[in-house]
């Protein structure tokens, strides 16, 4: 990807590598052709070798398009359709990925990596589309393979999450909330965990069980802007509207440019949910 040392360097040789030939090759009716030839012949190498890395680097524009071409070579390619589903991943479109996940984990079913990436598909998923039955399976099965890793923790606890809204029953909020808090003990606390603890809360229509577990939180120091930016929307909702707005000036003042405080301000104009 040097384009430009290369052009420069092709340049430099052009100009220099002729004379220098000159002092090298014998008096002769061809000598001055060998110069001339070699001044022209090796600048034109060194493009080549810049276009033909130019035209790989468009190849590598796209990582879906590398993906894609595997797959148009090997139909059931399990690599490659897990590529293409991590990417879409990685865009935010988890309805796109999903089908490509689902058939990557077929093809590999016991590849721990790529069951990792189907589970945060599925807990992900917008309710309209989600399929809480199966997220629940998967995030409890990748759970049994690191029971104590708590990034598979919140997993399951995004699954029951999913299962409570989705009208599978109330309980699954309490099994969040107790899973969500087990991740305390074993792995250094993180404000992620409070958020999901809360919606657990929420999901059950307790918003001041939901308040203190954002407060404790923050008076852990975890998470400034996520936990605060939460704390906002549960007071508001809880009907104090001036001390939410208070807070979210307080987090606008410590965080001017961050964009959740940003989109935070916006959308204390919205009527509360």
């Amino acid at each position: 990807r040097m384009y430009g040392p290369l052009a420069g360097l092709a340049a430099v040789l052009a100009a220099v590598l002729p004379r220098r030939i000159v002092g090298w090759l014998p008096a002769a009716s061809g000598a001055v052709r060998g110069p001339k030839l070699v001044g022209v012949a090796l600048p034109a190498v060194l493009l080549m070798f810049a276009c033909a890395s130019a035209w790989r680097s468009f190849e590598y524009r796209d990582e879906e398009v590398l993906w894609r071409a595997e797959l148009a070579q090997r139909p059931d390619s399990a690599r490659a359709l897990w590529g293409i589903g991590t990417v879409r991943l990685r865009r935010g479109d988890a309805p796109g990925a999903l089908d490509f996940l689902r058939r990557a984990h077929e093809g590999m079913p016991t590849h721990p990596d790529m069951l990792r990436n189907y589970t945060e598909c599925l807990v992900v998923l917008p309710d309209s589309e989600a399929d809480p039955d199966t997220a629940l399976v998967v995030a409890a099965r990748l759970l049994s393979t690191n029971p104590n890793d708590a990034w598979t923790r919140t997993l399951l606890v995004r699954a029951h999450l999913q299962a409570g809204r989705l009208g599978r029953g109330v309980e699954h909020f309490d099994v969040a909330e107790r899973i969500a808090l087990s991740c305390l003990d074993v792995a250094t606390p993180k404000g992620l965990v409070y958020q999901l603890a809360a919606a657990a809360r929420r999901g059950r229509g307790d918003l001041d069980g939901a308040l203190a577990h954002i407060e404790t939180g923050l008076a852990r120091k975890l998470a400034p802007v996520p936990l605060g930016v939460d704390r906002v929307g549960l007071l508001r909702d809880l009907g104090r509207t001036d001390e939410a707005w208070h807070a979210l000036l307080r987090l606008q003042s410590n965080h001017p440019f961050d964009p959740q405080v940003f989109a935070a301000m916006q959308a204390f104009g919205a009527p509360p949910r």
